[in-house]
């Protein structure tokens, strides 16, 4: 009678403990999984490998097989994740929920198949230290037309709008894994299409991440030209600049745009001096509201400046969109002015993303190292 009772007791216990757990964890569970066609949008991952490179793609599959030793078996939605973070020394993984519930479990999925702008990849999960799931991956808000990073080696991993690397282009570890690294002279070049126009559209963004060399000399981040090396002023469009002097910019550690119509007038918008710091990594955004005229700049989320430009169409529809150079009034080999530091995860919109979607991106794209770089 006695063992009964013990039977009984020790089984209740682990009842009462699966279904705590099926109650804290219950949107991550999938008993069984939808099938491959009946899913439109894969998750987006962000995954560190051990070696410190990142590959960033979306996952051909929507679960991850795990080993609970409460549960035993059983599949995780990938949405509903925030990240899986190998615990050192041991087969663990940390694994924290989108709605900030952390549990421990060995991950039994042997690899991770992605499709990424170079394209598809198997990678076997011993090699990740950690995997991201994010709500907002770079470039993959509505509206996404492009986006470039060095762990893709200059690939779009949106639309295939390659870019060519000019001079001598480099790749060293960003805030996470690798990033272009430019060394005053080099830089990318993007052959135009209709759909990186996004001046025609009802609005834009451009957003990055940076980290420049230096904050006391002007640099270029994007630019749109008709022909390189042109001694025409009339053959550059719509700009991204940081440390522009006055007339231009605010001078010094200033984020600046010159968001030139199709009828050749400027439009300037330029943050305060002083924003920007040499050596770390900081991530702006510009967006503009055709509809509105409301142009925005935006620096680690926030806004820093706003101004209403009035309604034009921004000059994009041009042959070339540079990253990191000005080849007008310079040559192709030699631009007159060219950016010197790191440049990750540059993306372009054809719309004005909102505050909350720029801040969500500055948040979610590089996790919990988000407003810490101060410190490195």
């Amino acid at each position: 009678m006695n063992t009964c009772r013990l039977t009984l007791y020790v089984s209740m216990r682990a009842l009462i403990s699966i279904l705590l757990v099926m109650l804290l964890f219950g949107e991550l569970i999938s008993v069984q999984a939808a099938p491959d066609s009946a899913v439109t949008n894969k998750p987006c991952l962000t995954i560190e490998l051990q070696d410190g490179s990142r590959v960033l793609g979306r996952s051909k599959e929507n679960t991850l097989q795990i080993h609970s030793e409460v549960l035993g078996e059983i599949e995780l939605t990938l949405d509903k994740i925030a990240y899986v973070k190998r615990l050192a020394n041991t087969n663990l993984a940390a694994i924290k929920a989108a709605n900030g519930d952390t549990f421990t479990a060995t991950i039994t999925t042997k690899t991770i198949h992605l499709a990424t702008s170079f394209g598809e990849l198997r990678l076997a999960t011993d090699s990740i230290r950690q995997l991201s799931v994010n709500t907002v991956f770079p470039g993959t808000n509505p509206g996404a037309v492009a986006s470039w990073s060095g762990a893709g080696k200059g690939g779009d991993t949106i639309g295939g709008h390659n870019a060519s690397l000019v001079g001598r282009v480099a790749f060293a570890p960003g805030l996470r894994g690798e990033a272009f690294f430019l060394d005053g002279a080099s830089y990318l070049r993007v052959p135009g299409t209709p759909e990186l126009a996004v001046g025609k559209e009802s609005g834009l963004t451009m957003e990055c991440w940076i980290n420049p060399a230096k904050t006391d000399e002007q640099m270029p981040i994007i630019e749109f030209e008709q022909e390189l090396g042109s001694r025409n002023g009339s053959d550059v469009g719509l700009q991204l600049y940081i440390n522009l002097p006055p007339g231009g910019g605010a001078g010094r550690g200033c984020i600046s745009a010159n968001l030139e119509d199709t009828t050749k007038i400027s439009h300037i918008i330029s943050s305060p001096p002083n924003l920007l710091r040499p050596g770390i990594w900081q991530h702006i955004a510009l967006t503009y509201d055709r509809v509105s005229g409301e142009a925005v700049i935006y620096l680690n989320g926030r806004e820093v400046t706003a101004e209403n430009l009035g309604s034009f169409t921004p000059e994009s529809n041009l042959a070339y969109l540079l990253i990191g150079a000005r080849t007008a009034f310079g040559s192709e080999s030699r631009p007159s002015d060219a950016f010197s530091g790191g440049l990750d995860a540059i993306a372009l919109y054809n719309r004005a993303l909102s505050a909350p979607e720029i801040q969500s991106i500055y948040e979610q794209e590089y996790g919990g190292d988000a407003g810490r770089r101060e410190d490195r």
